[in-house]
């Protein structure tokens, strides 16, 4: 059966970091899946196996899509309905943006960043218009916020590029915000 839910991209750690964090992530998991499912990047270490773990519990349909080179480090087991691989990191960032309907960016290293980065170009260049919400756990993200703070200061980037995500604290603001999106 296919499901009619929209679907999230969730971006986050394949690293265990704070346990704050991981309880969030539960937190998080048993407010979306009733109505989302959810892409991700499939490995079930981390956050990323906090997250899809809880949201296939709490009744989501959950895709993780890896590349092949780095299945051995990020240990896909059954916490997917679905497991796309791919050959590389391109393809796997491509088929993840093409699955998923929205975005969350939870905790997480460099590859979060960049992920955020470039679903937050694309929208701002027109290639889509797909709701994107920053998870600021705990000001996890106040670096990277300031960080674009500083690029409108200096004009490096123009005041509208706030419009275009959304900065969330908890996880019910988040499931707020994703409910109540006009598709």
């Amino acid at each position: 059966m296919v499901s009619k839910k929209k679907r999230l991209a969730i971006y986050c750690s394949a690293r265990d970091i704070n346990s704050s964090f991981k309880e969030s992530c539960i937190t998080l998991a048993k407010i979306l899946a009733p109505n989302f499912d959810m892409v991700y990047g499939g490995g079930d270490v981390g956050l990323m196996g906090i997250i899809s773990y809880h949201m296939r519990k709490n009744g989501a349909h959950v895709i993780g899509v890896l590349p092949h080179h780095i299945a051995a480090f990020e240990q896909p087991r059954n916490h997917a309905n679905q497991l796309i691989m791919t050959d590389t990191m391109h393809e796997r960032k491509d088929k993840m943006f093409q699955l998923a309907d929205g975005f969350i960016i939870l905790p997480g290293g460099i590859g979060t960043c960049e992920e955020f980065f470039e679903v937050l170009c694309w929208r701002q260049l027109g290639i889509h218009n797909k709701p994107i919400c920053i998870f600021n756990d705990n000001d996890f993200w106040q670096h990277m916020i300031s960080l674009i703070n500083h690029h409108v200061s200096i004009g490096a980037a123009e005041k509208t590029i706030h419009d275009l995500y959304k900065i969330s604290n908890t996880p019910q603001d988040i499931g707020a915000y994703f409910n109540n999106y006009l598709w």
